[in-house]
C-alpha cells in the first residue's frame, strides 16, 4: 500500500469507486501509483517544453547582446537529472517509512 498522508485520500477514492475485493486491493494500489506517476511525468514534460520554448526566445535576446545561453540539450539533460533525483529521493523516503 502507498504510504504517506497525500496518498490516503486518493486511495480511498479508488477503493470507494471501484470496490475491489481484498485480492485486488494491492494491485489496484500499484495501478494508482503508476497513474499518478504518469500524470506527474506528463505535467513535467509540459513544463519542460514550455520552459525551453521561453528560454529559446530569451536566448535570442542574449545572442543579440553578444552573450550565450545554455543549449536545449543541456536543459533537457539537467531537467531529467533533477527529475530522477526527485523521484529517487521520494521513493527512498517512502521505503524508509
Amino acid at each position: 500500500m502507498p504510504t504517506g498522508a497525500r496518498c490516503i485520500p486518493i486511495l480511498g477514492f479508488f477503493l470507494k469507486v471501484l470496490k475491489p475485493s481484498a485480492y485486488w486491493e494491492y494491485p489496484m494500489a500499484h495501478l494508482m501509483n503508476f497513474l499518478i506517476y504518469v500524470a506527474a511525468l506528463g505535467c513535467f514534460e509540459f513544463f519542460l517544453v514550455t520552459f525551453i520554448a521561453k528560454r529559446k526566445s530569451h536566448d535570442q535576446e542574449l545572442l543579440n547582446d553578444g552573450k550565450m545561453g545554455l543549449p536545449e540539450s543541456c536543459w533537457w539533460l539537467l531537467a531529467q537529472l533533477i527529475h530522477l533525483l526527485i523521484v529517487a529521493s521520494d521513493r527512498s523516503a517512502c521505503c524508509d517509512a
